[in-house]
């Protein structure tokens, strides 16, 4: 019956997709916003990454809450991408590219910690989804960069949201599959 909810295992073949609802959200971030999101595939140095998204009119992205940080974890799927952060200018004061205040991080427990001394760009999902880690501009390290719009260009297509994976101690999130 079409419009119809159902209940299904979360690795049903019959799932054809989702609805992600997201509660508390923060004024600044509404699910339209997953529009301005990116993810871009690729071999880039966290450099490259960044004149690559000025590029494409937009800058890697910066994060300011738990659930934005859920919502670009998801943009590549898991896969681990390079972020705006970085403490390049001055080591331990890290900051956006966008000159945006730094109000929440996720960094993986023990990080950052500048090993070897030169770790200035940060990347995310390393260790576990959301988890942060600082890195030097190799770019062996990240699948490719998290690309965010002020705004969505009016040409671009509606992003398809990624499966995630269902963690139901979250507090902020409902999954709804039809």
């Amino acid at each position: 019956e079409f419009g119809a909810w159902r209940d299904s295992l979360v690795n049903n073949s019959n799932v054809d997709g989702y609805v992600l609802e997201i509660e508390s959200v923060p004024a600044d971030l509404a699910p339209a916003d997953i529009d301005r999101y990116r993810f871009v595939a690729g071999d880039f140095t966290w450099e490259e990454a960044r004149a690559d998204a000025e590029a494409r009119g937009g800058y890697l992205a910066t994060i300011h809450s738990e659930p934005e940080n859920a919502i670009v974890a998801n943009m590549p799927s898991g896969a681990q991408a390079w972020i705006g952060l970085h403490d390049a200018d001055t080591e331990g004061a890290f900051e956006w590219v966008t000159g945006e205040p730094l109000t929440y991080t996720s960094w993986k427990s023990g990080q950052p910690n500048d090993s070897g001394g030169a770790q200035d760009y940060t990347y995310m999902n390393f260790d576990g989804l959301g988890l942060w880690n600082d890195w030097d501009i190799n770019p062996d390290r990240a699948d490719g960069y998290v690309l965010e719009y002020e705004t969505p260009p009016a040409d671009a297509a509606p992003v398809a949201l990624p499966a995630v994976d269902i963690d139901p101690d979250q507090p902020y999130t409902k999954y709804y599959y039809i």
